[in-house]
């Protein structure tokens, strides 16, 4: 019965972000998308069962790049977090891997109250009702949808599908009307739409690259942040400080900082362990400066064993790099005036030079470090 009526409710849901789209296709962008700066106070963001799932969700939603798609890195779906499971967890040998770690979902329902499995020819299906939570997962082939429900505050609802093949889906629901969809179709076509905090959005774009180029503010302000709130990261917002350091290390980079890291990479073989130990926490500092040069040098194999471990311990610290990297590249923000004039605005003064001699490489004005005369410029070419 509770299927069901999770069944209903995220029709439900789907229904109303329907509804929402259907009334932005019929307006123009700026009318349908209020993009505030400000991130809104939503419901979905409030702290229950479904923030404990941390590690399973960080394992099972691995996104990356797919040219200007998304797609799910199911690589990592093999290895479960080790995580003791408690009594009672239903035996999945010869299932995919996706029902180990929704099995481990499972353990955390807090005390089951019923649970169920099918397996058909092409299809296997798990579900389960606990008293703090309950959930449904079901997989053929490729095609794997999982439903997730708190049975007790904030009583939100999860809804994921995924085809292997670009077709995806993430609904997030809470009782109290706030809801965020994103939608990708197989062809690639990106869908988002929602409320939060009482405001509707809808926004569609023929890729999901170019719906963040569209709709960057609200991405970042308002749709990321909800889904990051349950470790669901889709790509990193460009407006986190981990993305800025990393955009600021690029533009101010010159060839005297690529020789002062080539340095410090040298000196993790110094036989002192002072100087090792310095080396390791400058560039565990600088890391988006130096980024590319460790990269480099571990997939050195005369690479010192102690080199090797405090390079890898290094990395290990900066775990979405890969990401940043890649979110960084696909967005283009080395070359994105909106994004290059905030940045110079958040700089420190030792690094404001740098970053307006870059923009001005970028746009071929000369405005240098005056961030009011480059905001000017930014409102008269928006026009």
């Amino acid at each position: 019965m509770k299927r069901h009526l999770l069944s209903r409710a995220v029709a439900g849901c789907l229904l109303v972000a329907g509804c929402l789209l259907g009334a932005w296709l019929g307006r123009e962008v700026g009318a349908a998308v209020q993009e505030s700066r400000t991130p809104a106070n939503s419901l979905l963001q409030q702290d229950g069962l479904l923030n404990r799932l941390q590690p399973q969700f960080e394992q099972i939603f691995d996104f990356v790049f797919d040219g200007p798609r998304l797609k799910l890195d199911r690589k990592g779906w093999g290895d479960p977090p080790k995580i003791q499971p408690k009594a009672n967890v239903i035996l999945t040998a010869n299932g995919p891997p996706i029902e180990a770690i929704f099995n481990q979902m499972r353990a955390q329902a807090g005390g089951l109250t019923g649970s169920s499995m099918s397996v058909g020819a092409n299809r296997r299906e798990i579900s389960f009702q606990g008293r703090a939570l309950s959930g449904r997962l079901a997989t053929s082939g490729d095609v794997v949808r999982m439903e997730l429900t708190e049975s007790t505050a904030p009583e939100r609802s999860l809804e994921w599908f995924d085809d292997g093949k670009g077709s995806l889906r993430l609904l997030l629901t809470h009782p109290d009307g706030d809801m965020v969809l994103f939608q990708q179709s197989k062809t690639g076509t990106a869908t988002m739409a929602g409320v939060i905090a009482g405001k509707a959005f809808a926004a569609s774009a023929p890729s999901f690259l170019q719906l963040y180029k569209q709709h960057r503010s609200l991405l970042d302000n308002q749709v990321l942040p909800v889904f990051q709130a349950l470790a669901i990261r889709v790509v990193p917002p460009s407006n986190t400080p981990e993305m800025k350091r990393a955009v600021l290390a690029l533009v101010t980079r010159t060839p005297q900082t690529l020789e002062e890291g080539k340095k410090l990479i040298a000196d993790l073989d110094s036989d002192k362990f002072a100087t090792r130990d310095k080396a390791s926490k400058l560039l565990h500092e600088r890391f988006e400066v130096y980024k590319d040069l460790i990269q480099e040098r571990l997939k050195d194999s005369n690479l010192s064993q102690e080199a090797a471990l405090r390079l890898n311990k290094i990395m290990a610290a900066h775990p979405d790099a890969h990401k940043i990297s890649q979110t960084i590249a696909a967005l283009d923000l080395l070359h994105d005036p909106a994004y290059l004039v905030g940045l110079l605005e958040e700089a420190p003064q030792d690094d404001r030079a740098k970053v307006a001699a870059h923009l001005e490489a970028v746009t071929g004005q000369r405005f240098g470090p005056d961030v009011a005369a480059w905001r000017r410029w930014l409102e008269t070419s928006r026009k």
